[in-house]
């Protein structure tokens, strides 16, 4: 295995960090070449696709229904995306938390939006985006448990 700069740096002499990121590192690259195995691979992208675009719209639509935010655009919901991932690989649940210190924190120091404002904003974007979660999964749950009984 070849390692080189800033990877040499932090787990050079690191055995165990070093197996741990070269396994993650495959297991990441066997997920995402899974894809080339499927059977309906044009669906599954679809479906990816999809979720991801509803997923742009929604957080927009939220941008937007806020006067403090609606002068925000198609940018502002990108770096809240990549901001809310890096707080959401946190180790904690759902990324209580760290979501609701990060997030707001992007909103004040990208786009000067006060701090009250911001964590205001950020709690109703979250709590909206869980119950959306909820919500979509029990009726996912109850609509599955319907067309298998149906199979059967």
């Amino acid at each position: 295995m070849k390692v080189t700069g800033f990877r040499f740096l932090l787990i050079r002499k690191n055995k165990k960090l070093n197996a741990f990121v070269v396994r993650t590192w495959k297991g990441f690259k066997d997920g995402l070449l899974s894809i080339f195995r499927l059977k309906n691979k044009g669906v599954f992208m679809f479906y990816s696709i999809a979720i991801w675009f509803l997923y742009f719209l929604m957080s927009y639509t939220v941008i937007l229904a806020f006067a403090q935010t609606k002068h925000l655009g198609v940018e502002a919901v990108l770096s809240l995306f990549a901001i809310g991932s890096i707080a959401m690989a946190a180790p904690l649940p759902g990324g209580t938390g760290s979501y609701h210190v990060l997030v707001p924190q992007g909103l004040v120091f990208l786009y000067n939006i006060p701090q009250p404002d911001a964590v205001a904003f950020t709690f109703i974007f979250h709590g909206w985006q869980t119950a959306i979660m909820i919500v979509g999964g029990a009726i996912s749950l109850v609509v599955t448990s319907v067309i298998l009984r149906r199979k059967r």
